[in-house]
């Protein structure tokens, strides 16, 4: 079942573009829905492009070629381009977080209506993940007063990491406070700044990450057994980078690759061999290399995340408004609120006003020219063409030749 998005495309479309559909290759002069039937198989998401037939003039005055795609085809100006894009390589990133106004790359929709359609057998919507951790997300990093040893105390008090001293002092150690506070720290993914498919994505467990504090250079590291906050901003993109991991406990459930909640109590791991724990003495972070033996009454190892961000539900069925995540109630990988869904999309899909085509709420554009877009479909589009004409005139060169030499 497909889900159509009209006046939509997708954000980072280098990552989606005619080299990542199913064939390796854009199509033109397809239907809508000859696109839709296109796309099967690897492929669960399509682009469209519908160029208006008054504005075709304005296309090939852009490309010195006519662009073809078939023998029926040959000598037609381009009206149409179809991009079944294959999906089968990225599972984890759902793809309507990614779905945008075409506004964002300045298409003007009186030369071109740009069309997203998702299969919603592959892709749940309207996405029920407001309760996942996502890369990039802002976090207050809290230990967990439910705990799983029969010899901790009784109604432990919750440990936030604090970051005030970071900020007015400079770097230094990673320390805790019982007093509820805002922490603005960023969960992140190594490697998430030159990555862009994965600023989309949930965090999973297993998955290599690191913590900075928003709007700075500090980013969480280990010194002698110890975390501190240091500036590394040039070993963001750096393999070498001090990371950890995610590791579920023993009760809850869950294993290595599935989707981290904010409802999950879970263990940090230091380069997957030793593990973050609270010095409740100290009241500073270390790094345990055994824990089989560890002192509940010193150090705290268990820990959550309270989402800092926003969500947006429909008030009454029928306004779209925002609402904080730890202010709803959460529903397994979801998060209700009054009754409704709670969403990570600022208009809610356009839900609330239960409309059948969801055009998406316009965005800050990332290019400035329509032109150089197009251009950059199209020539795309001619090299590929210009490739099969070239291997297909080959093939019939070698077989002319060889038929000479039978004869």
């Amino acid at each position: 079942m497909w889900k159509i998005f009209n006046n939509s495309i997708l954000d980072n479309m280098e990552i989606s573009d005619c080299n990542d559909t199913i064939q390796g290759i854009c199509l033109t002069n397809k239907s809508l829905e000859e696109c839709m039937d296109l796309c099967k198989g690897d492929c669960s998401v399509g682009v469209f492009f519908d160029f208006k037939q008054e504005n075709n003039r304005i296309v090939a005055e852009q490309s010195s070629a006519r662009i073809v795609d078939s023998p029926d085809s040959r000598g037609s100006a381009v009206k149409t381009i179809c991009v079944p894009i294959r999906t089968d390589n990225r599972p984890a990133l759902h793809p309507v977080y990614r779905i945008k106004n075409q506004s964002i790359y300045n298409l003007d929709p009186d030369y071109v209506e740009v069309t997203t359609f998702i299969d919603t057998n592959k892709w749940t919507f309207p996405p029920d993940l407001a309760n996942v951790i996502f890369h990039g997300d802002i976090i207050n990093l809290s230990t967990d007063p439910r705990r799983e040893s029969p010899h901790s105390p009784d109604s432990p008090v919750p440990i936030i990491v604090d970051i005030e001293n970071v900020l007015k002092l400079g770097p230094g150690l990673v320390i805790g406070n019982e007093v509820p506070i805002k922490s603005n720290i960023q969960i992140n993914t190594i490697k998430l700044t030159a990555n862009p498919v994965k600023q989309n994505s949930p965090i999973i467990y297993g998955a290599k990450i690191f913590f900075s504090i928003l709007g700075t250079s500090f980013i969480m590291n280990n010194q002698n057994n110890t975390l501190m906050w240091t500036p590394t901003l040039s070993k963001l993109l750096d393999d070498d980078i001090q990371y950890f991991t995610i590791k579920p406990t023993r009760l809850s459930g869950k294993k290595v690759g599935d989707l981290i909640t904010y409802s999950d109590t879970f263990l940090i791991m230091y380069l997957n061999i030793g593990f973050v724990a609270y010095n409740k003495l100290k009241r500073n972070y270390n790094i345990l290399w055994d824990i089989s033996n560890i002192d509940l009454n010193e150090f705290e190892i268990q820990f959550k995340c309270i989402p800092q961000k926003s969500g947006y539900f429909c008030h009454d069925g029928n306004t779209c408004k925002s609402v904080l995540i730890k202010d709803t109630i959460p529903v397994m990988n979801g998060r209700k609120f009054e009754d409704s869904l709670v969403f990570l999309q600022k208009n809610c899909f356009n839900l609330c006003r239960d409309a059948e085509r969801i055009p998406i709420t316009s965005e800050t554009p990332q290019t400035t020219d329509i032109r150089k877009w197009i251009n950059y479909v199209l020539i795309i589009l001619i090299i590929s063409c210009s490739l099969y004409i070239f291997f297909k005139t080959r093939n019939g060169v070698s077989l002319r030749r060889s038929a000479r030499l039978r004869r």
